[in-house]
């Protein structure tokens, strides 16, 4: 009767848009930009004549704090190797006479830190007892409002080893960009994933 004929009609709508919609699927996955998947060739290599990724350009990022102190990083990604050199004090000034320019600034503050610290699940830091796991309230008590060489040298380690392992996800550069002022835009830090993870495994302290 006209109930089956309307069943039967909503069985084919249905048929064609599940049909459809695996049509969609399978040209998604043939048309997916080889950028999202993981090739398992080193970064740079060329294979068939397709770049998986370009090697990004070095540069010299300028990291400054409330204090003045702060850090210039060195990102060489020819050699896959970041240079750092940390500053107490009058960072801006004694960045210029490292031999190296300033292609991007950044100013942070102890929020920032805390915020970067919880964010990426704490940080271990040697103490008297062994290693102990640092988030932001023991950091915020351990960390003073002035740091020495030491104290930089020993919590900068410690957040370039959980980048080493984890990297920096495009969610985490938009995190770092929106809380603090710079001029490093987002474009020019979705080309650095892919080198992160072997760029702070590589930190040379100059």
């Amino acid at each position: 009767g006209k109930m089956k004929k309307k069943s039967s009609s909503l069985t084919a709508i249905m048929a064609s848009v599940t049909l459809c919609t695996g049509i969609l699927a399978v040209a998604c996955i043939l048309l997916m930009p080889a950028v999202i998947s993981s090739p398992e060739t080193p970064a740079g290599d060329n294979i068939s004549g397709v770049e998986y990724y370009d090697t990004p350009e070095n540069c010299g990022i300028l990291i400054t704090d409330e204090t003045g102190g702060g850090a210039f990083f060195y990102l060489d990604f020819e050699n896959i190797v970041t240079n750092v050199f940390l500053f107490e004090e009058n960072a801006v000034g004694q960045a210029e006479t490292i031999g190296y320019a300033t292609d991007f600034t950044m100013e942070i503050n102890r929020d920032f830190v805390l915020a970067l610290c919880d964010r990426i699940g704490g940080i271990e830091l040697e103490t008297e007892d062994g290693t102990e796991r640092y988030f932001s309230t023991s950091l915020e008590i351990f960390l003073p409002e002035k740091t020495t060489f030491d104290e930089m040298f020993k919590i900068s380690s410690a957040f370039f080893e959980v980048f080493s392992n984890k990297g920096l996800s495009s969610s985490d550069f938009m995190f770092i960009i929106e809380n603090t002022k710079t001029d490093i835009n987002y474009p020019t830090c979705y080309d650095w994933i892919e080198f992160m993870p072997e760029m702070f495994c590589n930190c040379i302290y100059r």
